[in-house]
């Protein structure tokens, strides 16, 4: 039921007052206009009407609007005074009377048979009053025409974009080892949740009012996310865009623009009167989404001065958030153009837009870090292969150095060699009569041989093609073998090896110079029968055991302490390890080396 056939003024610089008594359906104020000329000090639309309940039970009654309003207030007249009961509207705090998950309803309890009058005040938005059709409508009648509106697309829509604002949350934190990206990541993973937690409180599926602060309404929450959203944004663009000398202030601005949202937040929750103070508010609210526009226009731009493939991604992301900022901002623009006199409200569409642009920036962002890991990798091959080139035409060139001193110590040195010991013999021919120069030429003749089979090794060492584990053991072999030939000694060679690697030119020099400091103690001092030289790999690297039946040795001994330490130190200098591991008769040395240089 509802009466009011003598409506009041509430508010006396009100400029309308309706009411009437037809049901409770009737549209209260069917096509009032929106007063874009108010004075500044009009301040509300009041409407009065009563409720009764004619039931045996407790009714509900829902006060709605077909459109979005910023905000409306219910009073009750108690002593003749008003005491507010209720709000609701878009930037309205939540209260007792709000009706969950519909921003533009307040619910009334009536006991049954009770009567009450009630005072509807719709207050100034944005310096103009704006007020949409009203209805009255029973709880069963309310249901009805808003159960379509709890299942809409956008709430479902909301869900899907917290679930994959979640699942970018996570891969965002597994790239955080990325430590080129770091700083821009962690502003993701932050950014991410607001996005989150905004849309929780939203969608009034998380309320912390009356539980963590009281004196604190759920939707301050909602604002302060909201406008830390943007601030938070230009801190990610600035966090992944590098400035020099040239651009050092466009990136103080950046980092500090955010700061016209922290005005933005405490605008949105001031209650103002003054004239001057009233249109700075309003020029903030107004201007925030070209505010936004703006920035994103000249990150965009400073972008096109980057062309590496994280940046050219970068760009494509900010590009989908301009498009998004001047759709955002196309009602203000079109109402400032002259083009429209409605109040700037931001349809559903533009946020689901927005939302989805969100999500394919970050879904760009992340992609961009993907390719310029990829790119660092294969940039890092690249180097590393040309570093190899280098290295083998440095190999080349060595090798080609170590053919050319072995073919002139060949032919140079081999060649004096040979006339020093025809030299010698020649005048041992001639004069041999006497016996010290007989002696002396002798001595020639041996250390001539020794020279000749000196200059044969250094030259094996240095031939490049002799660079191969087969080819030293081959050479080890016959050295072992000509180097025994005139003793007693029996030679018992095993080759456990089946394959032929490249063996590197140093370690293969001070290996085959420890095995001859080997063999030649055990021909001068071990009194050996038998030699058993074995060749064999074990855990990737070439292993040499040489052992006899001999006498054996004392390691500290003072002629076999020197040729001890000699390969102890040359096994040092490639990386190799030397044992002398005990036996019960002779003795037995063990070579362990890699077969390149570490």
């Amino acid at each position: 039921m509802i009466e009011g056939e003598s409506a009041v003024n509430i508010n006396q610089q009100s400029l309308y007052s309706t009411s009437n008594k037809n049901s409770i359906n009737f549209n209260f104020s069917p096509n009032l206009p929106i007063l874009t000329d108010a004075p500044i000090a009009t301040k509300n639309v009041s409407l009065f009407f009563e409720l009764q309940n004619n039931n045996e039970n407790d009714s509900l009654f829902y006060i709605t609007s077909n459109d979005d309003v910023s905000e409306f207030y219910l009073f009750t007249k108690n002593n003749n005074k008003l005491l507010k009961i209720g709000g609701s509207g878009f930037s309205h705090f939540k209260t007792q009377l709000s009706v969950p998950g519909n921003s533009n309803a307040i619910a009334i309890v009536l006991k049954p048979h009770e009567r009450k009058k009630y005072y509807l005040e719709v207050p100034k938005f944005d310096n103009e009053l704006y007020l949409s059709e009203f209805y009255v409508q029973s709880e069963k009648e309310f249901l009805i025409a808003n159960y379509k509106n709890s299942q809409s697309y956008f709430t479902i829509l909301s869900y899907v974009f917290i679930g994959i604002h979640l699942c970018l949350f996570f891969f965002g934190f597994y790239k955080l080892k990325n430590k080129k990206f770091r700083k821009p990541l962690v502003y993701f993973l932050i950014l991410n949740a607001v996005y989150i937690f905004y849309i929780f409180f939203n969608n009034e599926n998380l309320i912390l009012e009356n539980t963590l602060f009281p004196d604190v309404p759920n939707i301050i929450y909602e604002k302060i996310l909201g406008a830390l959203e943007p601030a938070l944004y230009y801190l990610f663009f600035w966090s992944y865009l590098t400035f020099n000398k040239k651009y050092h202030y466009f990136g103080i601005f950046l980092k500090y623009s955010g700061l016209y949202w922290l005005v933005y937040f405490i605008v949105r929750n001031v209650h103002f009167e003054y004239e001057w103070y009233v249109k700075f508010c309003n020029f903030i609210k107004d201007f925030a989404t070209i505010y936004d526009l703006i920035i994103t226009f000249l990150v965009f731009l400073y972008l096109l001065k980057f062309n590496s493939i994280f940046y050219k991604f970068a760009r494509i992301g900010v590009f989908l958030l301009l498009i998004s900022a001047l759709q955002m901002s196309f009602p203000f623009i079109m109402g400032l153009l002259g083009f429209s006199e409605t109040p700037y409200v931001i349809s559903e569409f533009s946020y689901i837009f927005m939302g989805l642009m969100i999500v394919l920036d970050f879904l760009l962002f992340l992609y961009g870090i993907n390719l310029d890991e990829l790119q660092a990798v294969k940039e890092g091959q690249e180097y590393k292969n040309e570093l190899l080139s280098k290295e083998l035409e440095k190999q080349k060139e060595l090798e080609h150095e170590r053919e050319r001193i072995s073919s002139d110590m060949h032919d140079d040195i081999g060649a004096r060699i040979s006339a020093m010991k025809l030299h010698g013999e020649f005048i041992k021919e001639n004069f041999s009569e006497d016996p010290k120069l007989k002696a002396e030429l002798d001595e020639l003749f041996k250390n001539t041989e020794e020279m000749t089979v000196s200059m044969r090794e250094m030259i094996w060492s240095l031939k490049s093609q002799n660079d191969f584990l087969q080819n030293f053991i081959s050479f080890a072999q016959q050295y072992a073998t000509g180097f025994f030939a005139k003793s007693k000694a029996q030679i018992h060679f095993k080759n456990e090896i089946e394959e032929n690697q490249h063996f590197n030119a140093e370690i293969r020099r001070n290996l085959f110079l420890c095995y001859k400091e080997a063999l030649n103690n055990i021909y001068k001092h071990s009194q050996a029968t038998e030699v058993y030289i074995i060749f064999s790999t074990k855990n990737s690297r070439l292993q040499l055991e040489i052992s006899d039946n001999g006498i054996g040795f004392q390691p500290n001994e003072n002629n076999q302490g020197n040729g001890m330490y000699n390969m102890k130190t040359r096994m040092t200098e490639i990386s190799g390890d030397f044992e002398t591991p005990k036996v019960e008769k002779g003795m037995l040395l063990r070579f362990s080396t890699p077969l390149e240089l570490v």
